[in-house]
């Protein structure tokens, strides 16, 4: 039984380093090509250097999707946990379709990003419906407030009294 067990871990780890020592062949997407091993770019022209540089120009904002597509992407947005995400949250927060609305401020409450407040609040600001501009402001109050690490942090700075214990957190 030893045996064996020696045996299989030794295929495995020669399995492993060969994996390892393999060097991936980089492939595009776009036609199945290899790229070549270097590339050679073309000698620059005195006009093309003379030129001022080009300013890049932003894409236009995609359109915003509607209905099961909407709620999916804002869904798939959090699940990334990357606040680059934030603007594309905003632009649904004023979305014609209130449920979308509601579900772009969830989204926002869920990534749980300090910079979602402002987006909230603004948008609270903007909203017709007073109900909806309630919520707005309360789902801003809420991502306000210090996470349990922060305050977790904040108690520890705190000093207290000798002899006593610092409060227990609920």
């Amino acid at each position: 039984m030893k045996r064996a067990f020696v045996v299989v871990a030794v295929l495995l780890t020669g399995s492993a380093w060969i994996y390892w020592q393999r060097t991936p062949e980089i492939v595009l997407p776009a036609d199945g090509l290899p790229l070549p091993a270097t590339t050679t770019l073309p000698p620059r022209s005195s006009s093309v250097a003379d030129s001022p540089p080009a300013v890049p120009t932003p894409a236009p904002p995609t359109p915003l999707l509607e209905g099961d597509s909407a709620h999916q992407l804002l869904s798939d947005a959090v699940a990334t946990l990357d606040a680059a995400q934030l603007p594309l949250l905003a632009r649904y927060l004023s979305h014609p379709d209130a449920s979308l609305r509601d579900a772009a401020r969830e989204a926002i409450v869920q990534l749980g990003e300090p910079a979602g407040v402002a987006l909230l609040q603004a948008a609270a600001g903007r909203a017709e419906d007073p109900e909806e501009a309630r919520e707005l402001r309360k789902s801003a109050d809420f991502l306000a407030l210090p996470s349990w690490s922060e305050r977790r942090r904040q108690e520890a700075r705190t000093p207290t009294p000798s002899g006593t214990r610092a409060p227990e957190s609920p």
